[in-house]
């Protein structure tokens, strides 16, 4: 299907049921800095007029960031530390 005809109603029958969802699933930004606090950001984005809506709702500081044997980041394994109570 070609992006000029597609209709909107066909394309969202191609797209997976976890795309289409009207939940809000908040953005949390995952740091080894012993100092990162959300405070920080949200001064920083003030002063610099960035709006408050760019920054991430929560700030969560862990011992260390999951990597892959390849050095990349595991994703899979950093969403469960970023659910993580």
């Amino acid at each position: 299907m070609s992006g000029r005809d597609a209709s909107r109603s066909s394309f969202a029958h191609t797209m997976p049921h976890a795309y289409r969802t009207t939940a809000h699933c908040p953005i949390v930004l995952l740091t080894d800095n012993p100092t990162g606090q959300r405070s920080a950001l949200a001064a920083y984005a003030k002063t610099n007029g960035i709006p408050e809506l760019f920054l991430p709702k929560d700030v969560k500081v862990v011992e260390e960031i999951p990597v892959l044997g390849t050095g990349k980041i595991d994703y899979v394994a950093l969403i469960s530390v970023a659910f993580a109570t």
